[in-house]
């Protein structure tokens, strides 16, 4: 058979591929009577986004079991004294009893006097267990004190501003002041408030009263800013106040339109796409974590409610909680009995009930499983948030009439639900608005009633007390630039002083930081393209910066002609080199003010 000459044509798209073979004239071959065209489809190729964030999660928890075993290490000798098992049963907490090493019932108090049953009549919750140590410096058992200082330890609080303490948990100025001084310095625009005016700027942006759009023309009565820059002013004010907003707006920058993310709000799934953010915009990812911090501050005071700590506004809420339970179903039993299951006893994923907003339901005291719209079992359902229970109650609410002895109490529900304040949880995502200077002061207070008791606490070494050591835990977090601890892994670069094990209060001594960070640098630094055997310039230094202004001012013309060397040379030294930001404006201002004969 005489072979023939083809053509072999593909069209690739991003969730498919369409081919066709053609003889010379451009004409469909066939193969066994079947036209040789088609398609083939697939799945779009995703990003790394979502395993970039399982990973994030398990690196965060492997660092808090961490910091766990080395506060157990710490306390094994005291606790061993007391309870041998303790630190087994906790580890084998969510076993079966016959599966678990000491055939012991209770996970955390085993005493013949005292049990868990005993511990949560005591303390209802653990934030309960922290307000005691605080507020009492009386001799506490070391269990309960491990306990505190082991949820504190865990959940931390985020860094955002690690550079300083918070002098008062209410106090704005030092958050608008690290703020206003970084849009100042690095933003370059004029973003200034009167001193005076600064406490009404925080009152404004923590009132839940007045929404999103009143704030903002509020705010900008009180702030001094150039015209030009307004838009992104309004964008900074929006993303503080929880709204959503144009990155290439926030930046100032129209590259960013092509961004993966292009949108940003702090009131959403934020923590999620992080890292998505922190991959594109590197460095100016610093802005973004600035303006969190205003954002968070306004989230804490609403969580705090004028207490002076964590541990006292969570046991406020937990009472709260209970009271608010308490008013809601004497009104709806009384008044609307046949809603009375439906809120209560329901657990449908398509009501946003307070089953779905506590995630629990028990019927004759024992847990449900819950279930799907269809009545079938869910082997989880996604929790409705307290803005949700509230919309949702409100329909209910709302048309109920009720006699005058019982008139308070629904006024009462009615107000706490348009406040979205009904009901308030525990663990809710507002809790990862809590700075760490907060948790470490609740953690300072109980290790300073507790060394009075406990001498184990003031036993020291080369690297200091225990005391020290679990604030070293408490405060511990690898530099980037230092990376992975292990010289061994293929991606390491760290450099060692010497061999010793690296722990949080030894770390500076083991590790070269300096010589560590050099690495990094090294380690991240490529060859020039042009000049291989160069390395190349960093981006934002200063040769490679006048390098890029020096390359804008070159395209500029004048009256449709190209300018001198000497008008560049005038227009850099006396725009660029004096102003923080230069626009159009800014030059044609100067070429309008200067002199004929430099133009």
């Amino acid at each position: 058979m005489e072979k023939e000459q083809y053509y072999i044509g593909v069209d690739i798209g991003t969730d498919s591929v369409g081919w066709a073979v053609t003889n010379e004239n451009y004409e469909i071959v066939t193969f066994n009577s079947k036209h040789l065209w088609g398609i083939r489809l697939f799945d779009q190729g995703q990003d790394a986004s979502e395993r970039r964030l399982f990973r994030s999660n398990r690196r965060r928890n492997d660092r808090k079991k961490h910091r766990i075993n080395l506060l157990n290490d710490l306390f094994a000798t005291e606790m061993d004294k007391v309870d041998k098992n303790f630190f087994q049963r906790l580890k084998e907490n969510d076993l079966h009893l016959e599966d678990k090493t000491f055939n012991e019932k209770y996970s955390l108090f085993n005493d013949s006097n005292y049990s868990d049953v005993d511990f949560y009549k005591s303390y209802k919750t653990i934030y309960h267990l922290r307000k005691e140590l605080i507020d009492n410096n009386q001799k506490h058992d070391i269990r309960l004190i491990y306990l505190a200082i082991h949820d504190i330890i865990k959940n931390r609080g985020h860094f955002l501003f690690p550079e300083q303490e918070l002098k008062q948990i209410g106090d704005f100025k030092d958050i608008y002041d690290m703020l206003s001084e970084y849009i100042r310095e690095d933003i370059g625009i004029k973003f200034e408030c009167k001193v005076s005016d600064v406490e009404n700027f925080g009152e404004i942006i923590k009132n839940k009263k007045t929404n999103i759009n009143q704030k903002k023309s509020e705010l900008l009565k009180l702030i001094s800013y150039e015209k030009d820059d307004e838009s992104q002013i309004k964008a900074i004010i929006g993303v503080i106040l929880g709204g959503k907003v144009k990155l290439d707006v926030l930046f100032n920058d129209s590259e960013l339109k092509e961004a993966e993310k292009k949108d940003i709000t702090f009131s959403g799934d934020f923590e999620s796409n992080k890292n998505i953010y922190e991959g594109f915009l590197i460095d100016r990812f610093i802005f973004i974590e600035k303006l969190k911090a205003v954002y968070d501050w306004a989230i804490l005071q609403d969580i705090l409610k004028g207490s002076f700590s964590i541990s006292e506004a969570k046991v406020k809420d937990y009472e709260k909680h209970k009271y608010d339970l308490k008013n809601l179903k004497y009104i709806i039993k009384k008044y609307k009995s046949e809603k009375y299951k439906e809120i209560f006893n329901t657990f449908v994923s398509d009501t946003n009930n307070y089953c779905l907003y506590v995630g629990m339901n028990k019927k004759n005291n024992i847990k449900q499983s819950p279930v799907d719209n269809k009545g079938k079992e869910a082997d989880s359902l996604k929790p409705c948030y307290q803005e949700e229970l509230c919309s949702y109650l409100k329909k209910i609410i709302d048309p109920i009439k009720v006699s005058d002895e019982d008139n308070d109490s629904l006024e009462y529900l009615k107000k706490e639900i348009e406040n979205k304040s009904l009901l308030p949880k525990l663990t809710m995502k507002n809790n990862g608005t809590i700075p760490f200077q907060v948790h470490e002061d609740e953690l300072k207070k109980i290790l300073d009633n507790t060394r009075i008791h406990y001498n184990f606490l003031n036993i020291e070494d080369e690297y200091g007390t225990i005391y020290d050591k679990i604030l070293s835990i408490f405060h511990f977090r690898i530099p980037y630039y230092v990376g992975p601890l292990n010289p061994k892994h293929e991606n390491a670069w760290i450099i060692k002083t010497s061999n010793e094990k690296i722990q949080p209060w030894n770390f500076e001594k083991v590790v070269d930081i300096e010589a560590s960070a050099e690495k990094f640098i090294t380690k991240m630094t490529n060859n020039c393209t042009y000049l291989t055997c160069k390395d190349v310039i960093p981006k934002d230094s200063l040769i490679y910066s006048k390098y890029n202004v020096l390359n804008e001012i070159n395209k500029l013309k004048l009256n449709g002609e190209n300018i001198t060397v000497e008008v560049k040379k005038s227009i850099y030294n006396n725009c660029f080199l004096k102003n923080n930001k230069v626009t159009f404006k800014t030059v044609k201002k100067y070429l309008e003010t200067t002199r004929t004969d430099v133009v």
